[in-house]
């Protein structure tokens, strides 16, 4: 009987030890399945940190190169505003000294530019490099004076030119959307013929150029279609336009004729002080006119618009006051720009007319007849694209002439001498173009 008990403990620990090694198994596989488990999750979170760190990096240099093209771009606006602040010194000393630099006023670590222009004669070209936690990007761009005045004549349907060697002299760009005819002989000078090419003809083989046959025309670069001055900025369209349209400001003052002929044209003649102006009908400029020096009333200019009166066609003329006696337009100064003058209407421009000091010998249509010996010398830009001009006598301007045609007839006396301004003003603003990404080094 006590064998019997000692069997059944015996049977009793053998039965425990045995459910205890196979709980002990089970729990060690799991052991090993979750450690197996963690260490792969560990290998994935190890993964996705390492992969979110180098997009972290990335974008943060992206946005470094973000900072750098803005602080690029940045540069080109402040190199672009000194050259709407150049003055006419700067401008001049850009032939001994072509080249202007600037940078951050308050330059960092997170953002800085510089700059360099340099001018090559016509344009600018402008580096700018822009810096962020050391990334850098530069940016080139070709800046150019824009102007609604880029030719010295331009005959919008014509320009013909019969003159010779020893009597005609154009410095400048000469252009026309229409024909073109050179028949004479004349020193053209370093002058630029650029007729449409679509549309315009040279009848050329007698006349020269630079010592070149012909008038070497050469199509123009861009469309050029001047329109006519309108009498309200309010209801322009001109930002649309190539070039843009000149309007009549809100504010303005009447024409500044000192009187009126009796054929009802207003008679300009003496000091005229800087301003816009408004004039109706036909306008004489007669013998000495000049603008008063006073740079602080609308930049020292005198702008004259002339408009129909009416039905009435306005006519410009520029007289003598007397026989023999000189004709002299804003002579005083060197930039033409001091005196502008807009015209309405396809009417006529004439030069050299001589009538007597009350105008009774005037006439209605402006022909132009004999001025004698007297000399003409006008300092002026006009805008007239729908007016005829014809030279018949001598002239001398400096200055541009924008028309509807232009024919300088017979052999007077031509002298013609422009080019776009680089200074700032009404008549320039400032086009960006060849504008690309420099590599880096």
């Amino acid at each position: 009987m006590l064998m019997d008990r000692s069997s059944h403990w015996f049977s009793r620990i053998r039965r425990s030890f045995q459910r205890f090694v196979v709980s002990t198994s089970r729990e060690e596989g799991s052991l090993v399945v979750a450690i197996a488990v963690i260490a792969i999750l560990g290998m994935f979170g190890a993964a996705f940190a390492t992969q979110s760190l180098g997009d972290l990096h990335y974008s943060s240099l992206i946005q470094e190169q973000a900072q750098a093209r803005a602080q690029a771009e940045g540069g080109l606006n402040a190199a672009l505003w000194q050259l709407d602040h150049l003055t006419p010194g700067k401008a001049a000393s850009l032939v001994t000294n072509p080249q202007f630099s600037g940078g951050s006023s308050h330059p960092s670590p997170a953002a800085s530019y510089s700059y360099t222009a340099t001018f090559k004669g016509s344009y600018f070209s402008i580096l700018s490099t822009g810096k962020s936690y050391g990334i850098s990007y530069t940016l080139h761009a070709r800046a150019e004076p824009e102007t609604n005045f880029p030719f010295a004549i331009f005959g919008k349907d014509s320009l013909t030119l019969n003159g010779s060697a020893s009597t005609t002299s154009i410095t400048g760009i000469l252009g026309t959307e229409g024909s073109l005819k050179c028949d004479g002989n004349g020193n053209y000078g370093d002058a630029q013929f650029m007729p449409k090419s679509s549309s315009a003809s040279s009848d050329s083989e007698s006349s020269s150029k630079n010592g070149g046959p012909g008038c070497n025309p050469e199509p123009l670069p861009t469309p050029y279609d001047p329109h006519q001055p309108v009498s309200s900025c309010q209801n322009s369209s001109s930002s649309g336009d190539v070039p843009s349209t000149p309007c009549l400001p809100s504010e303005y003052f009447l024409c500044p004729s000192s009187s009126s002929s009796n054929t009802g044209e207003q008679v300009i003649t003496g000091a005229i002080m800087p301003g816009v102006y408004y004039c109706t009908g036909s306008v004489v400029f007669s013998g000495n006119v000049s603008v008063v020096n006073e740079s602080t009333v609308n930049q020292g200019e005198a702008q004259i618009f002339i408009f129909p009166s009416g039905s009435q066609v306005p006519n410009l003329t520029f007289e003598s006051a007397g026989k023999d006696n000189p004709i002299a337009i804003n002579t005083q100064g060197s930039n033409p720009a001091q005196l502008q003058i807009y015209m309405a209407g396809n009417g006529s421009i004439s030069i050299g007319r001589h009538t007597s000091s009350n105008n009774s010998s005037a006439s209605a249509s402006g022909s132009p007849s004999s001025s004698g010996k007297s000399s003409v010398v006008i300092n002026a830009m006009l805008w007239a694209p729908d007016a005829t001009m014809t030279i018949n006598s001598p002239l001398s301007w400096s200055g541009s002439l924008i028309v509807g045609s232009f024919t300088m007839e017979g052999t007077p006396k031509l002298s013609v001498t422009y080019k776009a301004p680089l200074t700032p003003g009404p008549l320039v603003s400032w086009g960006l173009s060849d504008f690309y990404t420099v590599p880096q080094s």
